[in-house]
């Protein structure tokens, strides 16, 4: 949840919700996501399935002996993925989601990826991620030209959760003067920063995408333009404001023009921008508690056809 401390998978996944999986899965396409950790960790068995993936190939299914610390590699990853899909492909277009988790704290090595690089930080996770970086972008580069072999039309799009942990409150950030070390002493921008993730867009023969900074609860609407399937969904029920594009984050809202930080509000009455966005929030709250708890009520309104979001429906058409 991106307004809470918390994992939605885990206590609010309890009816079968028209996501990107489950629309792709009613417009013929096979869904199929893959992950190496154990498969019911935060839930992901059933949040998968509710989600609309009908295939899930967790831990269990994979052979985990190429590792760093704990965890399966990515270059083994993508290579075991891509090994299961063409020997199960049936024809089908194909939805291929795929959760790596090399790389993650506390950035562990193996004896085939010694350290590469130094580093003159005294928080112990700083070096240790930047060889684990060293390695893990190599991986990703290889696993997207293979795609880009087998399938020169397939859409990617590559995406990170959050930053890294860089030791204790804060501390690698607050070494290079990047962050203070507690949240209610960060600035706008600060947020802001805090909140970035990569975002990497490759619509096939057409090539990498500029779509500036947009928030991931945007991206299901891309990928579906980029399909070419701009039919009504739930993504359409709760339109982003005119006026103002909202981020929330845990006790605050952060407001944007553009990809532009406009404003922190830690009340909605600091501004009519967090007034906005902070309707916008109580809206989507509520229908999150409709559709992934509730009756579902929401959808019955789809037949009303896609609310319009001209700035990024014109970026795309602009690509």
């Amino acid at each position: 949840a991106v307004d809470q401390i918390a994992v939605k998978f885990e206590f609010t996944m309890l009816r079968d919700v028209p996501c990107l999986p489950r629309i792709l899965s009613g417009l013929g396409y096979r869904t199929v996501a893959s992950h190496p950790n154990i498969a019911g960790f935060w839930n992901r068995y059933t949040a998968y399935e509710r989600l609309g993936f009908e295939t899930f190939w967790a831990q269990d299914e994979m052979d985990m002996s190429d590792r760093n610390g704990p965890f399966l590699s990515d270059r083994s990853l993508h290579r075991q993925v891509r090994d299961k899909l063409q020997a199960t492909d049936d024809g089908r277009p194909l939805f291929n989601y795929v959760v790596t988790i090399d790389g993650h704290w506390m950035y562990d090595a193996s004896d085939q990826r010694p350290p590469v690089l130094t580093s003159t930080s005294k928080i112990k996770e700083v070096g240790d991620y930047a060889n684990m970086l060293h390695y893990k972008t190599r991986q990703m580069m290889d696993a997207i030209a293979q795609i880009r072999r087998d399938d020169p039309d397939a859409l990617i799009v590559v995406y990170g959760d959050h930053l890294p942990m860089l030791g204790r409150k804060f501390a690698g950030y607050v070494e290079s003067g990047a962050l203070p070390d507690n949240f209610g002493a960060f600035t706008a921008e600060q947020y802001d920063f805090s909140a970035a993730t990569p975002l990497l867009v490759i619509d096939g023969r057409n090539g990498p995408l500029d779509l500036g900074r947009i928030p991931m609860y945007r991206l299901p609407r891309v990928i579906l333009r980029l399909l070419g399937e701009d039919g009504p969904s739930m993504f359409d029920l709760v339109p982003v404001p005119r006026t103002v594009i909202p981020r929330p984050l845990p006790d605050v809202m952060m407001t944007y023009q553009g990809s532009t930080p406009q404003q922190l509000c830690k009340k909605k009455t600091d501004s009519a921008a967090c007034a906005e966005a902070a309707a916008w929030l109580e809206d989507a709250r509520l229908l999150d508690q409709d559709l992934f708890t509730g009756g579902q009520h929401a959808l019955e309104y789809l037949d009303l056809g896609p609310s319009i979001d001209d700035g990024l429906h014109a970026n795309l058409q602009d690509e």
